[in-house]
C-alpha cells in the first residue's frame, strides 16, 4: 500500500471513529430516544462503535467553554459591563446544564479566577429554553443573590455555533437588578 492510500485510510478511520449526531429516533439505536435524547454513533474504541441514546444538551457541553457579555443593569438604569471567557459547562442528567459562575471579585488583573455553577433547567427539548432559579454570586454586588429568569440555546447553525443567551432579576439590598448574559463558544 503506498503512502497515500494509507494516509487516506488514517483519514477515513479518524472520522468514522467520532461521534456523528443522527435524528432522535434514528433505526441505529436499538432503543427508541426519548425528547431529550439523540440517537450517536459512539467510538468504544478505535475500531469498535455502537448506536447509543445520549443526552443532546452534550452537543453544548462536551467541547470548547462558553464566553461573553455580562451586563448589569441597576434601578436608576445605570448598566455596568463584565466580559467573562473560559466557562466550562456540565450536562447533569438530561434537562440541566452546570454554568461555570464567578464567585468572586476581580483579581489584580480583571480575571475572575474561581468559578461555582449556575443551573440551566431547560423546559422545551425542540426550543432550547431554559429557566433559572438558582442562588449564584454576582460580581457586581460581590454577594450571594437568587438570580430568576429564563434563557435560551440559539441554533446559528452548528452545536459550535450556539448562541447561550439568558435574563434574569434580583435583589440585592432592597434594590432591584436585571442581569443579560450573551455566550458563543471561546
Amino acid at each position: 500500500m503506498n503512502k497515500l492510500h494509507f494516509l487516506l485510510l488514517a483519514v477515513f478511520i479518524i472520522f468514522s471513529s467520532c461521534e456523528r449526531e443522527e435524528s432522535t429516533f434514528s433505526v441505529g439505536c436499538e432503543e427508541e430516544c426519548n425528547e431529550w435524547e439523540r440517537c450517536t454513533n459512539v467510538s468504544d474504541d478505535f475500531f469498535d462503535w455502537n448506536w447509543q441514546c445520549r443526552p443532546k444538551l452534550d452537543l453544548y457541553t462536551s467541547h470548547g467553554s462558553w464566553g461573553g457579555e455580562l451586563n448589569f443593569t441597576d434601578e436608576s438604569g445605570n448598566i455596568h459591563s463584565y466580559q467573562l471567557h473560559g466557562l466550562n459547562a456540565l450536562t447533569q442528567g438530561l434537562q440541566n446544564i452546570s454554568l461555570e459562575f464567578p464567585v468572586n471579585s476581580f483579581d489584580w488583573n480583571g480575571d475572575l479566577s474561581i468559578y461555582n455553577y449556575l443551573i440551566l433547567n431547560f423546559i422545551n427539548s425542540e426550543t432550547l429554553e431554559f429557566t433559572i432559579n438558582d442562588v449564584v454570586y454576582d460580581p457586581h454586588v460581590q454577594s450571594n443573590v437568587r438570580y430568576i429568569g429564563t434563557g435560551q440555546l440559539i441554533q446559528t447553525g452548528g452545536s459550535w455555533s450556539t448562541v447561550l443567551e439568558f435574563d434574569c432579576d434580583f435583589i440585592f439590598d432592597n434594590k432591584n437588578y436585571s442581569v443579560s448574559f450573551s455566550a458563543t463558544r471561546d
